[in-house]
């Protein structure tokens, strides 16, 4: 199975104020389509974590998604893994990292 080249963040970086004074983000992610690919999953890091690849923070279909309430002091970083109708999946794409 051929998978995705490139993971980019789409300008639709947003700002919302949550309770507290604490401020949060939103971010939308896009991705080129990968030959034989049933679904995407989307994992997310922390800086200094590892990825958590039994618990995505999106699975679907679609091409791009938006992942909301992001800690505006905490650096982020996303990966998206293909998979196929038989539920092989592929490697990280290439990593992207928002702040």
């Amino acid at each position: 199975m051929s998978f995705i080249s490139a993971l980019i963040i789409l300008a639709s970086i947003f700002g919302v104020a949550l309770a507290g004074n604490a401020a949060a983000s939103q971010v939308t992610l896009a991705w080129d389509a990968s030959s034989g690919a049933v679904g995407y999953r989307l994992f997310l890091r922390g800086e200094g974590q590892s990825y958590s690849y039994t618990n995505p923070v999106w699975e679907g279909s679609a091409r791009q998604c938006t992942i909301n309430s992001l800690n505006d002091n905490t650096t982020y970083y996303f990966t998206v893994r293909a998979f196929d109708a038989g539920g092989r999946e592929s490697s990280n794409y290439n990593e992207v990292q928002f702040k």
